[in-house]
């Protein structure tokens, strides 16, 4: 059997967003049909705000949320983790995201992602479907279509490449663009992610 965990990194999450988010996303992870993952939770701001009961939760600082990822993933991938589910504790997932996306992972992709639907007040605004896209020419045209909240990682991939935080807020893409030579991606045609657009997200935030 394949190894998962699944990734929770937040820095004051409760004073951020609502708590009906919250519940939400968490319920979203909960409810997966596919349930041999585990949960690792990281409190990047120092504080203490636990979203998961059952997760193998850790208060450590960082000055972002780029190097809490590269420091999770670092650490699971040389635990013997094959491979990693990213999230965002603001947005909701399809319960059968990681079910879906191991599936065509234990194939041999190493960057796998879906579809996604933006809402906003709780109410779908958009849906993208990217899957018939080609991937590098979008990214060759700096156009990111893999929608990070919802990217499960191999430990193939990671061993060749890292986030660099100078690089936010174009961090995703920008290793996307270095890594689509050597590694395999797709993007499935299931609409998984339900990313939620509000004044506290990183991409209202830097406006872009």
């Amino acid at each position: 059997m394949v190894k998962i965990a699944l990734v929770s990194y937040h820095k004051n999450a409760f004073g951020l967003y609502k708590k009906e988010w919250i519940d939400q996303y968490r319920e979203s992870i909960l409810n997966q049909s596919y349930i041999e993952f585990n949960i690792y939770e990281l409190e990047y701001g120092g504080g203490y705000g636990r979203i998961f009961t059952n997760s193998n939760y850790h208060s450590k600082q960082f000055p972002s949320f780029v190097y809490a990822l590269n420091y999770l993933l670092d650490c699971l991938f040389f635990m013997g983790y094959d491979f990693v589910f990213n999230t965002n504790v603001d947005d909701f997932y399809s319960p059968d995201w990681i079910e879906k996306e191991i599936a065509v992972a234990m194939k041999g992709y190493d960057i796998v992602s879906s579809n996604f639907a933006l809402v906003k007040d709780g109410v779908i605004t958009e849906t993208h479907y990217f899957d018939k896209l080609d991937i590098p020419l979008e990214l060759s045209n700096n156009h990111n279509i893999i929608a990070h909240p919802a990217v499960c990682y191999s430990k193939k991939f990671w061993e060749q490449n890292r986030y660099i935080p100078e690089q936010i807020p174009l961090e995703d893409l920008m290793l996307w663009q270095r890594a689509i030579k050597n590694s395999r991606f797709i993007i499935l045609p299931d609409v998984l992610l339900y990313h939620r657009l509000h004044s506290n997200s990183v991409c209202q935030s830097e406006n872009k």
